[in-house]
């Protein structure tokens, strides 16, 4: 029996790596980096991450990315309502002032970009997207559906290939980092696992071939 103990802990290791390794690619990652010139650790510094930003900037460089005014109203709002408030999001754009104006509506600020759509884990809000992107500064647009709602939108910015600033992305970078140094770890582990039974089983065959 005791042969079969370092085969058994490899297959337990391995194991082990396999289900931690199905974890963390369970979980789908923003970005896919490369990490030249630093070594695998799961602590990183200030220095290594802007290293990694610089090196990676393609990959937070967007296509459009705009700063848009919406507002969200109940599908029963009247369309005379609604219309009033459209034009009126075309004079105001504070949106505690509207809020005032208007209590049966939601108005608040938002920032999107190619990178980053917004559209919520259902995609309940991917028309709210899909309409911005395509906006130009100044513009109004609505009513349309979004999430159950009447929504209502005004483009107060736009830029085309901007690049999602270190600190916005850091968070996200230096997860991801960490989650490819574990994994990393796992697999030396496991591979060295392997190793060693292999070695124990080719020893074991010798001695039993030599009649030991």
């Amino acid at each position: 029996m005791k042969k079969w103990l370092p085969a058994a802990a490899a297959i337990v290791v391995l194991a082990m790596a396999a289900i931690v390794l199905f974890r963390f690619q369970s979980a789908e990652p923003a970005f896919a980096f490369t990490i030249d010139g630093l070594a695998v650790e799961t602590e990183f510094s200030e220095d290594q991450l802007r290293q990694v930003y610089k090196q990676n900037l393609p990959l937070f460089t967007y296509d459009v990315g705009v700063a848009v005014l919406a507002a969200e109203l109940s599908p029963e709002t009247l369309g005379e309502t609604v219309e009033h408030i459209l034009l009126r999001m075309g004079e105001q754009t504070d949106p505690a002032q509207l809020a005032q104006e208007f209590p049966e509506g939601s108005f608040y600020r938002l920032e999107m970009n190619s990178l980053d759509t917004q559209e919520g884990r259902s995609g309940a809000y991917a028309a709210r997207w899909e309409i911005a992107s395509q906006m130009q500064e100044g513009e109004l647009s609505g009513p349309f559906d979004a999430g159950g709602t009447q929504m209502l939108l005004r483009c107060l910015s736009r830029t085309e290939n901007g690049t999602l600033p270190f600190e916005t992305v850091r968070g996200t970078m230096e997860s991801q980092l960490q989650t490819a140094a574990v994994q990393e770890k796992i697999r030396e582990k496991a591979a060295q696992a392997e190793i060693v039974c292999e070695e124990d089983q080719l020893r074991q065959a010798a001695l039993e071939a030599l009649g030991k």
